[in-house]
């Protein structure tokens, strides 16, 4: 069966390297059967996940500890230590929510990627979906990536040029200020944990966001469905047989919405939990850069570091945020569609036919949104708002 859906058609195959790559990540597999390893592997990449997620925690707990143990922080060492204390913790429960949604998110994935599918799958917008998810998971880890690695940059600078220690994040042990050789290995396998962690973040994030580029496709499929309806009247059929053909497939697009808005409601049980701790994120790491802008000493490295994390939160959160706007973008279109679906061509059948695409247009006009906790409508004119509050928060601080 694993087969059946992976070879289907270029987009189930698409997710499920997809869901093979967050699953090595260490996230839960989402994909709705198993992903083709043996029995052996899994077990014991179960067990190293284990393993993983045993340090991480141990990790986060050591960054805690530092604010009884680090004495010595430069005011930007002391930033950076009160931000991941909060931010670390926040992001690894992404994983968490994932955990607890993992039934609904397969749903989610066999619907938008097989079942749906199975109906009617136009080819342009299914490559048109690859080629945008492919360009925001690449983006987004690019991006995010780059974050991690002008920090370890930053400490590298600060070694050569003014004989300070590699301390990219501040945990209990050791020392900022420790030279020894034990302490600089501790500091180097404290920053390779520290990408262990955010790549499980950088998962958590690329399932999110490609779920909802396909639940933005679904909705462009949803359109092309309709539209391909008008090519009903062009064939060699009778009139009543053209009318009769046209009919069923109307109530199989009715069937389509109503699956295609399940989607949307699943996609709002599973993700708005984390799009809004997602906002709370990006506005606390943007009022504590700006902080850091002025309180720290402003060396190229500092504030091209500081430049690049404020790009990066800003740049990974409208991405992040975009996906779940264009949704609403794109069912908005669909009553249009169905409007221009060829019902000005039925006349046996025109009553019947009329009161189907009343009733389907009417559903079609509700907005579809995605809310942070079922509050925050997540959009593009939200997006901008969350910038503006940012810096509001930081004036009405400082």
């Amino acid at each position: 069966m694993l087969r059946t859906y992976s070879s289907a058609n270029n987009g189930t195959r698409y997710y499920h390297k997809l869901c093979n790559i967050v699953y090595l990540a260490g996230l839960p597999n989402f994909w709705m059967e198993d992903l083709g390893y043996s029995e052996t592997f899994v077990k014991y990449f179960d067990y190293f996940t284990k393993l993983v997620t045993g340090i991480l925690y141990m990790f986060m707990v050591s960054e805690w500890a530092a604010t009884f143990t680090q004495h010595n922080l430069t005011p930007k060492q002391s930033s950076d230590s009160l931000l991941f204390n909060y931010a670390h913790p926040l992001l690894s429960s992404y994983r968490l929510i994932m955990i607890y949604h993992q039934d609904q998110f397969r749903e989610l994935i066999f619907n938008l990627f097989v079942k749906l599918k199975e109906v009617f799958n136009e080819k342009n917008v299914e490559q048109e979906m690859i080629r945008k998810s492919k360009t925001f998971v690449v983006s987004f880890t690019i991006i995010c990536s780059m974050t991690l690695v002008f920090y370890g940059f930053e400490s590298f600078l600060q070694v050569l040029t003014t004989d300070a220690t590699f301390t990219t994040v501040i945990t209990a042990w050791p020392d900022v200020e420790d030279k020894s050789t034990a302490a600089g290995v501790g500091r180097v396998i404290a920053y390779l944990i520290w990408w262990m962690l955010m790549s499980r973040i950088f998962a958590s994030y690329i399932v999110v966001m490609s779920l909802m580029v396909a639940l933005e496709y679904q909705y462009k499929n949803l359109r092309e469905y309709f539209r391909s309806l008008q090519e009903i009247f062009e064939e060699d059929l009778s009139q009543s047989e053209m009318e009769m053909k046209y009919e069923e497939g109307v109530k199989i697009g009715i069937r389509l919405h109503s699956e295609t808005l399940n989607c949307a409601r699943l996609a709002q049980e599973t993700c708005s939990t984390i799009y809004c701790l997602q906002i709370i994120l990006n506005i606390t790491v943007l009022v504590s850069l700006m902080s850091q802008m002025l309180d720290s000493g402003r060396t190229v490295s500092t504030v091209f570091t500081i430049v690049v994390t404020a790009v990066g939160t800003l740049l990974s959160t409208g991405v992040f945020m975009w996906t779940a706007g264009d949704v609403t973008v794109e069912a908005a279109l669909l009553a249009t569609d169905m409007y221009a679906s060829g019902w000005q061509n039925c006349y046996e059948r025109a009553v019947s036919v009329r009161k189907l695409l009343t009733v389907a247009m009417a559903q079609a006009q509700r907005p579809v949104t995605i809310k942070g906790l079922g509050i925050l409508e997540i959009s593009y004119s939200a997006y901008l708002q969350i910038v503006k509050s940012s810096y509001s928060l930081f004036t009405m601080l400082y």
